[in-house]
């Protein structure tokens, strides 16, 4: 891939090694794979998402769900493991026609965030109906256990939603050098940790996909998740979310503190959108990850560097320290968590404000 990432053979072999190193066997082949779809397409031009500035590729989520298949196909066969089971075999085949949807728009960009959504709610739906223990179940929040939870019907079309809509608040806050993929491996490290026995290793496998794209995005700053790596990556988040809320192990608060980012994000851009009288599904620059982008765009400040500290840094404010105050401060109980998250509404949106007033915003480049 030392072509389209612009690296010299030297550094193309040494990344190659850190990545089967990391990830194996399974990891040099999915690296090896994406190598060869280069010759097909998947390139992002310059500036489209408002941060990056040269021309890149947008098929990092193809050495994701490489590796996934790959990995856990050897661990099923030939290791017997654990990892490879009902729930997680129900999962992967519930988050691939995220995926290839996703992919679709990658290659050919035909799609529009209207219609992409509104077919992600049917695969969310036809997902349900085939494996109702992906329902959710009473999450502890009166008004939610209440009026949905205990209707079957309305709990299914909530849970839909839900399902529907992180792939696409993924997809949304995917605007930095790693952004969602630091995200995605912080959740999985963080959910292995009080998931079911049946999960915990596909959780690990996850986070290994994510370390193993982040060392080409975060080395070349021209690697991409594009959207099939968004979505895959949103899927298969929002799956595991319900199964570790489900079992009841750990505050559902906890669970919207680890992945607040990308909801809030979406949630907040469609608000102002539509205060603003535009279609929620408008496109624009105007995310937090945009704003601090451009403030840190500053004579003598590399975009690529600038690039990677925005996504870097979000990830680790408002999902590594989350994580960080889970498991290393034992910060635990529902009403602690409550707080947690109130306070990260006030940082996000005092922060949303402050640099929204300091900063250009970046003209509008890509939707939802």
């Amino acid at each position: 891939m030392n072509d389209r990432l612009g690296l010299s053979v030297g550094r193309s072999l040494l990344l190659l090694v850190i990545g089967t190193v990391l990830a194996g066997i399974s990891g040099l082949l999915a690296i090896l794979i994406c190598h060869y779809l280069l010759n097909f397409g998947g390139a992002d031009s310059a500036n489209k998402h408002g941060l990056s500035q040269i021309e890149s590729t947008r098929i990092g989520g193809v050495m994701i769900a490489a590796y996934l298949g790959l990995n856990l196909g050897f661990q099923g066969l030939s290791l017997g493991t654990n990892a490879v089971n009902h729930t997680t075999a129900a999962i992967l085949l519930g988050s691939l026609p995220f995926f290839l949807v996703g992919l679709f728009e990658d290659w050919y960009g035909l799609l529009s965030a209207r219609f992409r959504f509104l077919t992600m709610l049917g695969f969310a739906g036809a997902t349900l109906l085939i494996w109702p223990e992906f329902r959710l179940l009473p999450v502890g929040i009166g008004f939610i256990d209440g009026w949905l939870l205990r209707n079957t019907v309305l709990a299914g079309a909530f849970t839909a939603l839900c399902l529907g809509f992180l792939p696409n608040a993924f997809n949304t806050a995917d605007g930095a050098n790693g952004l969602v993929s630091g995200v995605a491996f912080t959740v999985t490290l963080a959910l292995a940790g009080v998931a079911p026995s049946e999960l915990q290793g596909f959780l690990y496998s996850i986070a290994i996909a994510c370390a193993l794209f982040l060392i080409y995005n975060l080395a070349t700053g021209r690697f991409f998740l594009g959207d099939g790596g968004a979505y895959l990556l949103g899927a298969i988040v929002g799956f595991c979310l319900i199964v570790v809320s489900n079992s009841g192990g750990v505050s559902v608060w906890y669970l919207l503190a680890l992945i607040f980012y990308p909801v809030a994000d979406l949630l907040f851009s469609m608000a102002r959108r539509v205060m603003s009288g535009r279609s929620p599904f408008a496109a624009d620059n105007e995310h937090l990850h945009n704003l601090v982008f451009a403030f840190l765009s500053r004579p003598g400040v590399y975009p690529r560097q600038a690039n990677t500290l925005t996504g870097v840094g979000i990830a680790i404010v408002f999902c590594g320290i989350p994580f960080a105050l889970f498991q290393w401060v034992g910060l635990k109980s529902t009403s602690e968590w409550i707080c947690g998250y109130m306070v990260l509404w006030m940082l996000y949106l005092s922060s949303w404000r402050v640099l929204s007033r300091r900063v250009c915003v970046i003209q509008p480049k890509s939707g939802l």
